[in-house]
């Protein structure tokens, strides 16, 4: 026959085995709250990075586009101080010439004298 001692064991066993049960499914339950507050929470994340990547994938794009940009004016600004390279050796040789008939007209002639300018802009 079965004492009380191994009634009231068996009991014990069960009560453990119960509370294990319970324990286990609280877990299940806490994991799975757990992940779907997670994944709603990283899904948020990953839609913002997403939404980062999108807008520096434009950025880059943009910068490829304002480097063609800034590379077609480079040949253009080139030819600009040339050309005004060009305008300034005129100048220069058109002070000289007027400077050589300035000095060519003989004092008697003059009515006034024009000082030649001070400051020159290149």
């Amino acid at each position: 026959m079965i004492g009380f001692s191994e009634i009231l064991a068996l009991l014990a066993l069960a009560v453990a085995l119960v509370a294990l049960y319970l324990v286990a499914d609280a877990i299940k339950k806490a994991e799975g709250e757990n992940r779907r507050l997670l994944e709603t929470q990283l899904g948020d994340i990953r839609r913002k990075m997403e939404k980062t990547a999108r807008a520096v994938l434009a950025l880059e794009e943009k910068g490829r586009e304002l480097e063609k940009s800034v590379a077609g004016l480079h040949p253009l600004m080139d030819e600009r101080a040339q050309e005004i390279r060009a305008l300034n050796e005129e100048l220069d040789d058109l002070r000289v010439r007027l400077t050589a008939l300035d000095r060519s007209i003989p004092p008697k002639f003059r009515t006034h004298i024009v000082s030649p300018p001070q400051n020159r802009v290149q």
